[in-house]
């Protein structure tokens, strides 16, 4: 298991604004750098996520604090955001039918792997 972290920007009409202000008025970027269209929604993330058993823990918006010069997360997730997914162990483990009861692993024949070949071990 382990966790992901993922930044990115949503697809708004605040993003696509901020993305003509940063490279065609204050030229901060080339142009084409920001693609509107290529912006991933949160419940799009979310879903993709989902779908690979990966579940969800935190989603917060990021703002950029022109007063500190800093980042900071906030509830607003109408430009960036930021979200926070993890992939449990067990799940991995019950996805290949290896996980049985209380988390232990089934393995009613005392098997061991080794290079993939199962022996018996008394």
């Amino acid at each position: 298991g382990g966790s992901i972290f993922i930044s990115t920007v949503n697809r708004t009409l605040t993003s696509f604004f901020w993305g003509l202000i940063i490279e065609r008025v204050l030229f901060l970027a080339p142009r084409k750098t920001y693609q509107w269209s290529k912006y991933v929604q949160p419940q799009e993330l979310i879903a993709l996520l989902d779908s690979n058993h990966v579940s969800t823990k935190e989603l917060s918006g990021l703002t950029f604090a022109s007063t500190s010069g800093q980042w900071v997360m906030t509830s607003d997730l109408s430009s960036n955001y930021i979200i926070w997914a993890r992939k449990e162990l067990l799940s991995l483990r019950a996805k290949h039918g290896e996980v049985e009861g209380e988390g232990e692993k089934s393995n009613s024949k005392n098997e061991v792997e080794d290079n993939g070949e199962k022996e018996n071990v008394e």
